[in-house]
């Protein structure tokens, strides 16, 4: 877990999460929380996108890009509490191996210092104008298998990209869950993005609240479905970079002071800390920084 949510009312906008070459990799993991609200982040080669327990959470114009899972949706028992009322709305997901969307996932765990407790299905939750493709065809799987009972799907558009996997009868079918050619999206400045945009372009349900996409362009009232805009011009926002962020003296913006103990302290961490490669990552940061 890269970030761990265990409490209410939380607001994850305007983040990149990076996955590490050698070390982990991890995700976004909403633990324990209700109404938490996950917008607009950048999920890079991380082993998976967001993994969801609760009540009333928000998926919004996230663009998710894998290992593994996408989007993980825990059915309850006596470990955590199942997915509950969750919106996911237009989400672009792509992953390298199946699936783009686990339904009621750790179905049947149970945590064995815990009282016994029935797995809970989720229930009323709604995925809306989402992209979801992956190398093999299985891309939503429900671990309890209840076909998705009582999920609202509706104009979500899904592709397996893999030519060898690719087997239509084996892919998901739930009124809402629209079968794209596998070359639906392609990879272009990094990114993967419509490459037939007359499935996408003005063909989603209006969302009530979801005014821009995730580089914050405005949404139309027919709003695109995805994470991006396509015909909306240029975006305000990219994925984050080492130069966006971290502390200023990183960035030769502060004082000579600042910049001293800011690398006083990770020469300390260095010393001190017992991970090799961490201590590998911290070196680097500091070689960055010209020191």
């Amino acid at each position: 877990e890269i970030i761990s949510v265990k409490s209410d009312d939380n607001t994850i906008r305007y983040n990149t999460f990076l996955g590490h070459p050698t070390a982990n990799k991890g995700g976004l993991c909403v633990r324990g929380g209700d109404r938490n609200v996950i917008d607009s982040n950048y999920f890079l080669n991380t082993v998976y996108g967001i993994r969801v327990s609760g009540a009333g959470n928000k998926l919004v114009n996230n663009y998710i890009q894998p290992v593994k899972t996408g989007l993980l949706f825990t059915g309850g028992g006596n470990m955590y509490a199942a997915a509950k009322d969750t919106l996911v709305a237009n989400n672009t997901i792509v992953c390298r191996k199946p699936p783009a969307v686990s339904f009621a996932a750790m179905w049947g765990m149970t945590h064995p210092s815990a009282p016994p407790a029935p797995s809970v299905y989720p229930t009323g939750c709604k995925f809306h104008n989402n992209i979801f493709v992956c190398g093999y065809p299985q891309i939503l799987t429900d671990s309890a298998d209840r076909n998705f009972e009582g999920v609202d799907f509706q104009n979500n558009l899904i592709a397996c990209n893999n030519p060898k996997k690719a087997d239509a009868s084996a892919m998901p079918k739930a009124p809402g869950l629209i079968h794209a050619d596998g070359g639906l999206l392609v990879l272009r400045d990094d990114r993967y993005r419509p490459a037939i945009e007359k499935l996408v372009v003005d063909q989603g349900v209006p969302m009530e609240g979801i005014t821009t996409d995730i580089d914050g362009r405005a949404r139309k009232n027919a709003p695109d479905i995805g994470c991006e805009e396509l015909n909306a011009g240029n975006g305000v926002r990219q994925p984050l970079t080492g130069k966006d962020v971290g502390p200023d003296w990183m960035k030769g913006n502060a004082d000579a002071l600042e910049q001293e103990a800011g690398i006083q302290d990770l020469r300390e961490l260095i010393r001190k800390h017992p991970d090799p490669e961490y201590r590998r990552r911290l070196r680097e940061i500091l070689d960055g920084a010209g020191q």
